[in-house]
């Protein structure tokens, strides 16, 4: 699950089918940091842009 900043709730959830023990560096892997890290991106962005404010 991929949660938004504040508030937090439930932004997407990725099922992950890859078989155990997971390769890391398998193409299924690297698809799915992909996918997790566009997911995350806005949010971690979101949260910055609150810290500075709560900074000034």
């Amino acid at each position: 699950m991929v949660f938004t900043s504040r508030p937090g709730r439930i932004k997407a959830v990725v099922p992950t089918d890859m078989p155990r023990p997971r390769d890391p560096f398998s193409p299924a892997a690297e698809a799915l940091r992909r996918q997790l890290t566009g997911l995350l991106q806005d949010e971690v962005d979101r949260a910055l842009a609150e810290q500075e404010a709560f900074a000034a």
